[in-house]
């Protein structure tokens, strides 16, 4: 038997893309979390671990979670082994050579292309982000930041930090290239084929209003850049990128699966703004791989692995195992954001889901024994689905009238949950601020403020689970 642990805390608290707040030095929530790492090491102790986080952290962090460690830290970019630029820091007890670079360029993992349409473009497509500048006009604005290079940027839970500027050909195309001049009655337009169906641009005299229409009928808009600026709204901006027409737009979420080396509708299981924010929290499966085989290249693929995995996510490092391809595997995870166990558990129904790291910490704890906590208890259903007040106490002229107060209120409640975004759970959110409050409350236990808001978090996802 082989015993692995495995995981990377939150980066949340260490990133230099935490604008406000953010830990450098080896204290705070932050260190906490990955306190609970090392605590996981001493009790499983494992024949090999592996620690993963930013690269960005501050140095002094990263000097110290060697230390606890007792390994030096190995920098790895993702884009060695995909179309992703990604910089991570790895800490492991064994020995591994930097990946080689496969040459996987953005082009290779693009649901649509025009440049392997019979045709080549001069640009490759490029990883772009959009940022949000303040003009001295006091407007914001917003702008469109790249490298120049054909990598994505580092995938996170904001969408628009990691887009594509796809290159796209405007002008006299051969028939022989599926595409067509044809006369509009509001202007001219180009057709053109990038998929095999024909995406529509269409043009009304103003440059600013070319869009694509993709294949699901969204339409995309076009964007010239000229002399290495690109015009959005009327004002011009310098921009990496060389001349000629882009469409620039999100990842798809498969797009986002194949830049983290993952199999294509690996995470369908939940909705679209889910499987982003889940692929911007994993890992790069092919750069584990690397690694973990390293440490496990000569061990038969029967062999029993027993895995503990921190903060798992959804479940990457049970994908890699597999695609390595151990048969023997018992994995147990610790992770408590419930789309990303979805996702986890879709795929590997086996997966051992122990909850929150946080109770490692707990003298009574053991492998594989799961704590309840008061967010996890279900409550019970009233017989009316619309009744929501108990009426054990009230008199029976004023029930009717409670019952439709009632109805009321949740029709109200209802109407305001529509108007949230894709995906959005409020029981979610109030059990992460409740997770958050807990962690904070072990840490500074005579903050009374603490223990009142874990009282009124859990007094608020009680009553809306009710």
């Amino acid at each position: 038997m082989i015993k692995i642990l495995i995981g990377g805390s939150p980066c949340t608290y260490w990133s230099v893309a935490q604008k406000k707040g953010r830990e450098v030095e080896a204290e705070g929530l932050g260190w906490e979390l990955f306190r609970n790492y090392l605590i996981a090491k001493e009790k499983f102790k494992p024949d090999f671990f592996l620690y993963e986080n930013n690269k960005s952290a501050a140095q002094p962090i990263k000097d110290q979670i060697s230390h606890e460690l007792g390994v030096d830290l190995m920098h790895i970019n993702s884009a060695l082994v995909s179309a992703q630029n990604r910089q991570r820091f790895y800490a492991f007890n064994w020995n591994v050579d930097q990946p080689a670079d496969r040459g996987i360029m953005l082009k290779d993992i693009l649901e649509t292309t025009t440049s392997e349409k019979g045709y080549e473009l001069r640009a490759p497509a490029v990883g772009v982000g959009c940022r949000n500048r303040r003009e001295d006009d006091g407007k914001l604005y917003r702008r469109f930041e790249t490298s120049g290079i054909p990598k994505a940027n580092a995938l996170t839970t904001v969408q628009t930090d990691s887009m594509v500027a796809e290159p796209i050909r405007i002008g006299t195309i051969g028939e022989a290239q599926g595409a067509a001049w044809r006369g509009r009655d509001n202007g001219s337009a180009y057709e053109v084929r990038t998929d095999g169906k024909a995406n529509a641009l269409t043009a009304s005299g103003h440059q600013s209003r070319l869009v694509v229409t993709n294949q699901n009928g969204e339409d995309l808009p076009v964007y010239e850049v000229v002399n290495g600026e690109i015009e959005i709204k009327g004002k011009k901006y310098p921009i990496k990128l060389p001349d000629g027409y882009y469409v620039i737009r999100k990842f798809t979420p498969t797009e986002c699966e194949r830049l983290q080396t993952l199999p294509d509708g690996y995470t369908s299981a939940v909705s679209a703004t889910q499987r982003y924010r889940g692929l911007g929290n994993g890992w790069t499966a092919e750069v584990i791989i690397h690694i973990l085989t390293g440490a496990l290249k000569d061990v038969p693929r029967d062999e029993e692995i027993v895995v503990l995995s921190m903060y798992d996510g959804i479940g990457t490092g049970r994908y890699c195992l597999d695609k390595m391809g151990f048969t023997n595997v018992t994995y147990y995870a610790y992770e408590i954001d419930k789309p990303a166990m979805t996702v986890a558990l879709s795929n590997y129904p086996d997966i051992i889901q122990l909850g929150d790291a946080f109770d490692l910490r707990r003298d009574d704890w053991a492998l594989g024994k799961r704590f309840e906590h008061t967010t996890e208890q279900k409550a019970e259903t009233p017989e009316n689905p619309d009744q929501t007040t108990d009426l054990s106490d009230a008199p029976e002229e004023i029930k009717e009238q409670i019952i439709e107060n009632d109805r009321a209120l949740k029709e109200k409640d209802d109407t305001a949950l529509a108007l949230l975004p894709d995906g959005f759970d409020v029981v979610d959110q109030l059990s992460e601020l409740l997770a958050e409050r807990k962690k904070l409350h072990i840490i500074d236990e005579e903050n009374l403020r603490y223990n009142c808001d874990i009282i009124a978090l859990e007094y608020a996802i009680g009553t809306l689970r009710r």
